[in-house]
């Protein structure tokens, strides 16, 4: 390992360049989704990167240019040379600079996954350390020194996925399965496309040209960057599968961000793991972070046709206006949806001319003498360029259709079982219900009736315990000692849970109620008393809790599955608390506003408060108060419109 480490090109910055948080994020689901079966598609991306990085670096030591100065100089028509060198510009300078948020969101991921930190203010100083430490490390433009520091950090996040996926203990015959037996069909299409979509990068390609020729000089070192590609890239393929093991053996039923593989692993290997997830997503955040820029410098110094090194004014002010751009879209929260569409339609119809253009090169003698591509070579190649041709079309159609077809989902919930009267009304609009279990309101019968309607439906239920409070509904806070209201909350659960069972249904939530609720998001005792009564009960027992809460954070911290809430007929302040209900505007109860309401947490993940500002808000399921007068007419008024956004109810 010292010796291959000590030893190292190129090939290692083109492992880092791939492994970024959407091959994390894109992995992870992969694995669970659909377990093994798609480990044959990141064994055909992986053998297509090795053949295409073997060529570029083939091109950089024999040429001693990078691919946009050998694209410029042998294209000679001046229209398809503009153009296409536009194209690469705009793909891949822009498009980097786009995606180099995602790189430093990724970074910052792990390191709030390490120190269970959910505070937004604290993120966006995390985004500007790493943004600084990508900064430095680009600054010294020495590439040897650029080239340990990556190298490091591939080990780093190779072994953290390398030993998760080995603790995992995996069935080695069904991973031998995936690996050489295909699987693909209607579901599974597009994680393929995916997987090998996020492998097959076309700014590697130029990177690797560009680098090459600084780490050997002759061309009886071919075999040397031959092997430095194959190691380092394979390398990178197998933390890619590691990924995907890790997450198929973790028995997660819903990923969201690869965050999500931590918190699975955790129950069964203890803090560990997450430590060892949240060294990988730091690791993959920053190698991007850093090989995004330095691609999309060497791009426009070649296209361009500029003079000059690593250190020079206009290469370090290519790299800086990316990383720049990439810092404050990440620290502040922006996204840049129409940009990064257009980045997606460009990289889309790029990869398949870039794929083009390079096996055209690499058989022209006048560039290549003796080291053009062999007959097995172009082969390999055109195989790998009829796939880059349907990912191309494939990203430009999805590009193209994605305001009309992409889908969200959410959950509706009511709490009920309250004495409203309006419980059959409600429950047909439903997925999920929170049943009063004795502390504000509710009884045995009326638990078991709201149980009854509740599965006649297909609603999933959810106990809502509350401070022992009829007198004010639950409205008023208490000071109780934490033992004592744990206790209360563990009752109010366990009564509903046997009601539940012996009806033949499974409890699958808890949801606070009133004063305890609303405790619990800003009160470090309180929130630890609900998490405490949480724990003694199966882990697959889902929490609601409000976004960016305490008891968010805590629970994420004591390793409760939690599922974020958000009010539809409810305004919010600027700190994302709920408008006092003593306040007239406290409470929305026109359907056409809640709608609206709703669409934006949902779709735009962010929420207008009463003071007219957009605040970001995060939710899986959002609640009507089943005691709103109106609330029969709320849901059923977001039950038929939200179809008609791409919203649908689950």
């Amino acid at each position: 390992m010292f010796k291959w480490f000590k030893n190292a090109g190129p090939g290692a910055l083109v492992a880092a360049a791939f492994i970024g948080p959407g091959t994390v994020t894109v992995c992870t689901i992969a694995g669970v989704r659909f377990g093994y079966d798609l480990l044959w598609a990141m064994v055909l991306s992986t053998l297509a990167t090795i053949a295409l990085q073997e060529m570029a670096a083939r091109l950089g030591i024999i040429t001693r240019k990078g691919l946009s100065d050998v694209i410029r100089q042998e294209i000679k028509n001046p229209f398809i040379k503009y153009g296409i060198v536009a194209l690469i510009l705009f793909a891949i300078v822009i498009g980097n600079a786009v995606y180099e948020a995602g790189n430093i969101s990724g970074g910052r991921l792990g390191l709030e996954t390490l120190f269970s930190n959910s505070n937004s203010e604290m993120g966006r100083y995390l985004s500007l350390v790493i943004g600084a430490v990508a900064f430095v490390l680009l600054f010294i433009g020495n590439y040897k020194i650029l080239e340990r520091a990556l190298v490091t950090l591939v080990i780093l996040m190779s072994l953290a996925f390398l030993i998760t996926s080995i603790i995992t203990k995996p069935d080695l015959l069904a991973i031998l399965r995936g690996m050489f037996v295909p699987s693909v069909n209607e579901s599974n299409l597009l994680t393929i496309v995916g997987l090998i979509g996020t492998t097959v990068v076309p700014y590697n390609l130029f990177l690797h040209a560009s680098l090459v020729k600084e780490k050997w000089k002759t061309q009886e070192d071919l075999h040397y960057a031959k092997k430095d590609t194959i190691v380092s890239v394979a390398f990178g393929g197998l933390v890619s599968m590691a990924i995907i093991i890790s997450a198929a053996s973790a028995n997660i039923s819903s990923v969201t961000s690869a965050t999500d593989l931590a918190k699975g692993l955790e129950p069964l290997f203890g803090s560990f793991a997450k430590y060892f997830l949240s060294i990988g997503l730091f690791s993959a955040g920053i190698t991007s972070a850093i090989t995004a820029p330095l691609a999309a410098a060497y791009v426009a110094n070649g296209c361009l046709g500029w003079d000059g090194d690593m250190k020079s004014f206009r290469f370090r002010m290519v790299w800086i206006f990316v990383l720049l751009l990439g810092v404050i879209f990440s620290s502040l929260g922006i996204n840049p949806i129409e940009i990064i569409q257009f980045a997606q339609v460009a990289n889309g119809a790029a990869l398949p001319i870039i794929v083009g253009i390079l096996l055209w090169i690499m058989n022209k003698a006048s560039v290549l003498g003796k080291n053009r591509n062999t007959k097995f070579q172009n082969s390999v190649g055109i195989i790998i360029f009829i796939i880059s041709i349907v990912l191309g079309l494939k990203s430009i159609i999805q590009v193209i259709n994605s305001n009309k077809n992409m889908t969200y989902s959410i959950d509706i919930n009511c709490d009920l079982g309250e004495g409203a009267g309006n419980d059959a009304l409600l429950m047909p609009y439903l997925s999920s219900c929170n049943i009063a279990c004795g502390g504000h309101a509710g009884n045995d019968d009326t638990m078991k009736e709201t149980i009854r309607l509740a599965l006649q439906h297909n609603v999933k239920i959810g106990a809502h315990p509350s401070f022992p409070d009829r007198e004010n509904f639950g409205r008023t806070e208490m000071n109780l000692p934490n033992n004592e209201l744990s206790t209360l909350i563990i009752a109010q659960i366990i009564r509903l849970k046997i009601l539940t069972e012996e009806a033949g249904g499974k409890l699958n939530h808890v949801k606070p109620h009133g004063a305890l609720y609303n405790m619990a998001a800003v009160n470090d005792s309180t929130a630890e008393a609900v998490i405490d009564a949480m724990a003694a009960f199966d882990k697959g027992l889902i929490l609601y809790v409000p976004y960016g809460s305490v008891i968010a954070k805590k629970a994420i911290e004591r390793n409760i599955q939690i599922l974020y809430e958000a009010f539809a007929d409810r305004n919010y302040n600027n700190d994302l608390t709920l408008v006092s209900r003593q306040l007239s505007n406290a409470v929305m109860n026109d359907s056409g506003d809640v709608l609206a309401h709703v669409v934006s947490m949902v779709k735009e993940k962010k929420v207008k408060t009463v003071d007219g500002d957009l605040v970001k808000i995060e939710a899986g399921t959002i609640c009507v108060h089943g005691d709103n007068p109106h609330a029969v007419e709320i849901v059923s008024h977001l039950s038929q419109n939200l179809k008609g956004v791409n919203i649908s109810i689950e």
